[in-house]
């Protein structure tokens, strides 16, 4: 499930594998895609792959990936 996928990656972030982080919530884009889940769910695979990517130094794709956390409702799981 999308809410799985988005845990595991928050653990890897946490445990500081951000890198292991963003194939997870790849996946979880996938899976919330495909069960066409709403809208504040996919904002915050959005959120969760803005962290991973503060993470990793990769600070212009975590605002992008901020903005549209924010465009499909805002999210604050990490």
């Amino acid at each position: 499930s999308v809410e799985a996928l988005m845990g595991l990656a928050t653990a890897e972030i946490k445990l500081g594998r951000a890198q292991a982080a963003l194939p997870l919530l790849d996946r979880a884009f996938v899976v919330a895609s495909n069960q066409k889940s709403p809208a504040l769910l996919v904002s915050q695979v959005h959120y969760n792959r803005a962290c991973a990517e503060v993470a990793l130094g990769q600070n212009e794709q975590a605002i992008g990936s901020l903005k549209n956390a924010v465009k499909l409702g805002g999210a604050a799981t990490y």
